[in-house]
């Protein structure tokens, strides 16, 4: 199906000949891309009534706001670090696809996989790049060069042989064709109460329930190891590796550079930490074996970005009623989001 753009004004546009209400086709825009529809525009024009004849900017913004989560600018948070630190603190993210349904799978899956995150190799570039937020939502963060997401999933789950039969058809590569989305969220998150409202509800009664979180979303192109190759080998041993040493580093054991292992013999002194569990402690034909029952899987990062829902919206009234309603019930959970709340203040 073959599109011809033309005509666009403030109003409207013309589409094969027929006038729409510009509103209307801005809406159906994303469709039509998902579609990968031939659409062609008209050649630029000249003249004072050029800028507002010719306007394509409107389908690329809002098509860049509307791939990603809901994010006013109010609840934006624009430093990469910071959304990096997340992930890296709350490795449990949540995948999903959407790939074309067969009688066998759904279109939409999820599963919740551990990643490991490669930070971006040009993050001091993308620290230097304005992320002031322009207009009432903020556009993601991207140009990440090289920041991955590594993980793995049981080969028996349904969404494995989706993403299997999916990249087996994909001209000998093992990419899927379609995006893909992770979620991360921190552990920091409550219900607030109207009640909490001290100064809107008291002056206009106007007051509703709402819910404080905190989120990143990732978008990239998956690749999958399925195969019985070396590489595939090469890939669930590093992966797993570097998870497991991650992990144990969080739980506060002593993990060395580059796997290598501590002298699980040697005294441990009171204050020294104990030496980490690594993939190698277990007999290696396990480890080939339960490399055999998983695929790996690798994102390339596109875009991110994060959302600090912590009730900056409210009027300065409200917000120290949700403060003081929050540390009011003694709860380390409620403590926690009480103090972003008061952060996000500022």
């Amino acid at each position: 199906m073959k599109l011809n753009i033309g005509g666009i004004s403030r109003h409207s546009l013309v589409i094969n000949g027929h006038s729409r209400p510009r509103f209307l086709c801005v809406e159906f825009y994303a469709l039509l891309m998902t579609l990968k529809l031939d659409m062609t525009f008209p050649p630029s024009e000249t003249g004072p009534e050029a800028a507002d004849t010719v306007d394509r900017s409107i389908f690329k913004e809002r098509r860049q706001f509307e791939r990603n989560m809901y994010l006013r600018a109010v609840h934006a948070e624009t430093h990469l670090p910071t959304l990096l630190s997340l992930i890296h603190s709350n490795p449990l993210g949540l995948l999903t696809t959407a790939i074309p349904p067969t009688p066998d799978y759904p279109l939409i899956q999820h599963t919740y996989i551990p990643w490991v995150l490669d930070p971006p190799t040009n993050l001091t570039s993308l620290e230097s790049i304005d992320t002031t937020p322009k207009g009432p939502l903020k556009q993601p963060i991207l140009g990440l060069q090289g920041c991955r997401l590594r993980g793995h999933m049981a080969r028996a789950n349904p969404h494995a042989k989706q993403l299997i039969a999916a990249t087996s058809s994909t001209s000998g590569t093992e990419c899927l064709p379609t995006e893909v989305t992770v979620n991360f969220r921190a552990p920091q998150q409550h219900y607030i109460t109207p009640q909490w409202y001290t100064q809107t509800k008291q002056e206009t009664g106007k007051v509703v329930p709402t819910w404080n979180y905190v989120a990143v979303e990732v978008r990239g192109r998956m690749r999958v190891y399925h195969d019985k190759s070396e590489r595939t080998s090469e890939y669930l041993q590093t992966q797993v590796e570097d998870l497991t040493r991650e992990s144990e580093g969080q739980l506060g054991y002593e993990t060395t550079p580059g796997g290598e292992h501590a002298d699980k013999d040697a005294d441990v002194s009171r204050n020294a930490k104990s030496p980490a569990w690594q993939v190698d402690d277990a007999p290696k034909p396990y480890i080939e074996v339960m490399k055999r029952a998983i695929i790996g899987i690798e994102i390339e990062v596109e875009s991110i970005v994060g959302k600090w829902k912590m009730s900056q919206e409210l009027a300065a009234g409200d917000r120290e009623g949700v403060k003081r309603g929050l540390t009011g019930r003694d709860e380390l959970g409620s403590t926690a989001v009480a103090e972003i709340v008061e952060a996000r203040s500022s």
